[in-house]
């Protein structure tokens, strides 16, 4: 994780628990400073992504007189959050999952967790479906169709969380989304980063790296054919695991943190589109 004040802290999961290296700056505790545990020895961490190095290993203690939203929570992120709360010791009834199709999360109701309907393209609407959580997590939305409608909806989200009384949000963004970033959607994240801090609730931005699952996008067509058609040049992308994004949203969410934090969300190397092809050729067994 990587604060914005430009300290480096670097963050890895395994089997419920975070690990967060050794260095000079422990900036990461200070994001969490009475959620986290830190234990007496150090130890060799291995993530998914790989050996990340010494690092003393931190358990989440949930808060659990907090009411926990999480918003989108019947997408691929959203239930991998649902579930490592779970996992962490939220009790069920202390989360509130919100989506269009209340359907989709009976599995969830179902094991106690309060599920409510939540269109964000009806800010009344997500005021009332937003009331009564102290934390929400706001997973940005799928509305990525070039008009600003996945702005418009997000900042929307900000809005009704302070209207119904939210004290703190934790936002998934991207990595540097500046004003000159030829991405065309950072603008949108952008954007609801600056809706967040103008809003004055406390907020965690995790700007979460491209997700190594977004490869099985293109990578079967990319089999078939032999060829793989990229702009990415000689650019080399830090790819993270989902699951891995989805253990920090949960920790930041649980915390009982009140400051105000920036972290970029990275895998433990970057590789570039060739790199990752000849992985593909040797595991497949195909020429890329």
């Amino acid at each position: 994780a990587q604060p914005d004040q430009g300290r480096v802290e670097r963050l890895g999961i395994q089997g419920g628990s975070l690990f967060v290296t050794r260095s000079e700056n422990t900036a990461f505790f200070t994001g969490f400073p009475k959620s986290i545990n830190r234990a007496q020895s150090q130890k060799e961490t291995i993530s998914r992504n790989g050996i990340y190095g010494k690092a003393t290993a931190c358990r989440i203690r949930p808060n659990m007189s907090q009411k926990l939203l999480v918003t989108g929570a019947s997408g691929h992120l959203g239930r991998l959050v649902l579930d490592q709360l779970l996992a962490n010791g939220v009790a069920a009834g202390d989360i509130i999952a919100t989506t269009r199709d209340i359907s989709k999360l009976a599995d969830y109701a179902a094991k106690g967790v309060e599920v409510r309907k939540a269109d964000f393209n009806d800010e009344a609407g997500l005021v009332a479906a937003f009331r009564g959580a102290d934390r929400l997590a706001l997973i940005s939305t799928d509305a990525i169709d070039g008009n600003g409608t996945r702005l418009k909806q997000q900042t929307a989200a900000v809005d009704a969380a302070k209207a119904a009384g939210v004290k703190h949000i934790v936002y998934t963004s991207m990595p540097n989304p500046h004003v000159n970033s030829r991405i065309t959607f950072a603008g949108d994240h952008r954007g609801t980063e600056e809706a967040i801090k103008a809003s004055g609730l406390g907020y965690t931005i995790l700007r979460n790296a491209w997700y190594q699952e977004n490869l099985f996008m293109n990578l079967p067509q990319v089999l078939a054919s032999g060829h793989w058609y990229t702009s990415t040049g000689g650019g080399k992308t830090s790819h993270i695991a989902r699951a891995d994004c989805a253990a920090a949203l949960a920790a930041a969410l649980a915390s009982d943190s009140t400051e105000s934090k920036t972290y970029t969300l990275t895998g433990a190397e970057k590789r570039t589109t060739a790199e990752i092809a000849a992985l593909a050729s040797e595991v497949l067994g195909k020429p890329i």
